[in-house]
C-alpha cells in the first residue's frame, strides 16, 4: 500500500482515535475541505480508512490511544465550516504537541541528564505557558548542576564562555539574584585563568631564577580587582605572594646590586607592591632598604 500523503499527516488526519465511523467521516471532512491542488494527492477512500484503522490499533496495542484525543477530534468534525475544521485541527495538534512535550519535560527533569534537560527546555517556546511553566523544576536543576560545573572550572582555572552562557541563560529563569549570581561566578571564572598562568609562570621563573615579571602578574591583579568576592580576595592573596613577594627576591636579588643611578624599572615594580600590598618579609626589608635611596626618588 503506498503511504498517505504528507498533507494528510501534518493537518492532523491520523491523529490518534482513528476507527471505523470516525475514519469514514475524517476522510470525507478532508475531502470537503481540502483545496484543488490538495484533491489530487488524497488516496482513494477504502485506502485510508484502511490505514487509519490501522493507526487506530497500533495506538491502542502501543497503550497510546487517547480518548479524549478522540473527543476533540469529534468537536472539530462537527465544525460546519472549513476554516474553522481546519483552525480546530490546528488547535488540537498544538495540544498534543504541548502534552507531549511535557512528557518529555518531566522525563528529562527525571533523569538529571544535563543535556537531556538542555534539549527539552533550553530553547522552550516562551509563548506557551504551559511548556514554560513545566519547565520551571527543570530550569532550576539545569542552573545547580551547571553551577556546579562552573565552580568547579573556576577552581581549576578554567573557563569556558558556551558553559557560563549557559549557566547565565538558566539564571533568566530563577530571577534577579540568581543572575546577579550567575555573572559574578562567570566572571571568577574567566579571571581563574589569567590567576592560573601568573601563578604558574611566576613559579617556573623562581625557580629558573629569572629576574623577570610575566605580564600575567599584573593582569591578573587588574582582574581580580574588579570582583568584589572571598575568592578574589584569596587569589589576590596568592597572587601577591607569588609575584611579587617569592619571584620579588628574585628580583631584587639580581637587579638592586647593580643599580648605581636609577632604579630598575623591574626593581622599581617590585618596590611599590611590597608598599601597596603591605609584604611583610625580613629578607625584602632588607632589599628594600637597598633600593630606596634610588627608588623612593622617583614616582
Amino acid at each position: 500500500m503506498r503511504k498517505l500523503p504528507l498533507l494528510l499527516v501534518a493537518l492532523g488526519f491520523l491523529a490518534p482515535g482513528c476507527g471505523g465511523d470516525f475514519c469514514s467521516k475524517h476522510y470525507d471532512k478532508q475531502k470537503e475541505c481540502a483545496s484543488s491542488d490538495q484533491l489530487g494527492r488524497i488516496p482513494d477512500k477504502a485506502e485510508y480508512v484502511e490505514k487509519c484503522q490501522e493507526e487506530e490499533k497500533k495506538a491502542k496495542d502501543e497503550g497510546k490511544f487517547d480518548e479524549e484525543d478522540r473527543k476533540a477530534m469529534d468537536e472539530c468534525l462537527a465544525k460546519d465550516d472549513c476554516d474553522e475544521f481546519k483552525k480546530c485541527l490546528s488547535e488540537q495538534a498544538e495540544k498534543r504537541y504541548t502534552k507531549k512535550q511535557i512528557e518529555e519535560i518531566k522525563a528529562a527533569g527525571e533523569s538529571g541528564d544535563i543535556e537531556k534537560m538542555k534539549d527539552a527546555c533550553q530553547y522552550v517556546n516562551e509563548e506557551n505557558k504551559e511548556l514554560v511553566e513545566a519547565c520551571k523544576p527543570v530550569m532550576a536543576k539545569l542552573y545547580d548542576a551547571t553551577k556546579e560545573q562552573v565552580t568547579k572550572m573556576r577552581d581549576e582555572g578554567k573557563h569556558d564562555f558556551g558553559v557560563c552562557g549557559d549557566l547565565e541563560s538558566f539564571a533568566k529563569s530563577k530571577g534577579a539574584d540568581a543572575e546577579a549570581e550567575a555573572k559574578a561566578l562567570c566572571k571568577e571564572a574567566q579571571a581563574s585563568e589569567t590567576v592560573a598562568k601568573a601563578l604558574s609562570e611566576a613559579a617556573a621563573k623562581v625557580k629558573a631564577k629569572d629576574a623577570d615579571m610575566p605580564y600575567e602578574c599584573g593582569a591578573a591583579l587588574k582582574e581580580l580587582g574588579e570582583i568584589e568576592s572571598d575568592w578574589a580576595k584569596g587569589k589576590k592573596t596568592e597572587v601577591v605572594k607569588a609575584c611579587f613577594e617569592d619571584l620579588g627576591l628574585v628580583i631584587m636579588e639580581a637587579k638592586v646590586p647593580d643599580m648605581k643611578y636609577v632604579c630598575d624599572f623591574r626593581v622599581k615594580e617590585i618596590y611599590k607592591a611590597v608598599k601597596e600590598h603591605k609584604i611583610e618579609n625580613d629578607k625584602m626589608k632588607e632589599w628594600m632598604a637597598k633600593a630606596d635611596p634610588l627608588c623612593s626618588k622617583e614616582g
